[in-house]
């Protein structure tokens, strides 16, 4: 029977607390979201998907256990340890740097809080070009492609900016972001899409809801 540690309530809800900020930031509005099935896959890893036993949380949302993300992706190049429960897997492969971000699922068991399981809760991929299924979303979009071809794939309800200068920070390994598109399914799953200056896609990032 599988097990799971025992974390303390206070570490629990700041991990909590902090995703939840990071799944408010720049949110598109209830007008520019698309309909339809949401994105759920980026580098092979699942977010909101049934695949690969996933552990469901309290909304219905399925978390892919970090397990059978590293049957896919193999050993990471590093691992950071935020607290308890959050941690930061990455893996740089054939020039595709994979970034996934995992955390606790809770849940309140008489007056405790312990955790269901450990699952992703976010993806982001860096590069020029993808490879294989490093750097590509379940619908096709892929690391290099033009910018046109994300409005062919995921159409026009979103939310978009262009930047003149190129916005870009030590977080974003050497790439400079002139284009941005982010689409926002319901309340759960966001998929933000940078472009360099030549209209190339260079970043994405899927986010899903861990609580």
């Amino acid at each position: 029977m599988e097990t799971f540690k025992l974390f303390s309530t206070s570490a629990l809800l700041l991990g909590a607390l902090l995703i939840f900020g990071q799944c408010l930031a720049d949110h598109p509005d209830k007008a520019h979201r698309p309909k339809g099935k949401p994105e759920s896959s980026l580098s092979g890893v699942d977010i909101n998907s049934r695949e690969h036993h996933a552990l469901q949380n309290d909304d219905g949302i399925y978390i892919e256990p970090i397990a059978s993300i590293l049957e896919t992706l193999g050993v990471p190049a590093k691992v950071i340890t935020k607290n308890d429960c959050e941690r930061d897997y990455l893996w740089i492969k054939e020039g595709v740097r994979t970034s996934v971000g995992t955390g606790c699922i809770p849940q309140q068991i008489s007056g405790k809080i312990v955790s269901r399981g450990h699952g992703a809760y976010s993806v982001d991929v860096w590069g020029k070009n993808a490879s294989g299924i490093l750097g590509v979303t379940g619908r096709g979009l892929a690391l290099g492609d033009l910018w046109a071809r994300v409005k062919q794939i995921y159409g026009t309800r979103g939310q978009f900016d262009r930047y003149t200068t190129g916005t870009g920070t030590q977080d974003t390994h050497g790439f400079k972001y002139y284009y941005n598109a982010r689409y926002q399914w319901g309340d759960a799953v966001l998929l933000t899409i940078d472009a360099d200056r030549q209209g190339n896609v260079v970043h994405m990032q899927l986010m899903g809801d861990l609580e």
